[in-house]
């Protein structure tokens, strides 16, 4: 999922329009602080997406369905990581300071997070 950038003398402004997401946007949270090495995730949500967006550093994220996987590295040129229902996703942190902002569809419910695959 691309996001607008403007990049000049003055440091680099990211947009992200809550319009082009494909849902609505309910719930907005950050994840910094992570060691280096450390792997956050590993659940499915039964119902609701997310959009990933790493804003420092370097995240690996892994995607499982059945039985595709697929991984990709996020980074602040990277732009953001759609996650739809169902999509299994863990995300290991690279470097210090990776810092990963994400967009939710629903707000927070323990009921709704699959933890094994």
């Amino acid at each position: 999922m691309p996001l607008v950038s403007n990049v000049e003398e003055r440091g680099r402004l990211v947009e992200l329009d809550f319009d082009a997401l494909p849902f609505t946007v309910r719930r907005v949270f950050m994840i910094t602080g992570v060691p280096p090495g450390t792997k956050r995730g590993g659940h499915r949500h039964r119902s609701g997406a997310q959009v990933l967006v790493c804003i420092s550093g370097r995240i690996d994220v892994e995607l499982r369905r059945g039985a595709a996987r697929t991984a990709v590295t996020l980074t602040p040129d990277a732009g953001g990581l759609y996650i739809p229902a169902g999509m299994w996703a863990a995300q290991r942190y690279l470097e210090v300071g990776s810092a990963l902002v994400v967009f939710a569809s629903d707000p927070f419910d323990p009921a709704n997070y699959e933890t094994s695959f």
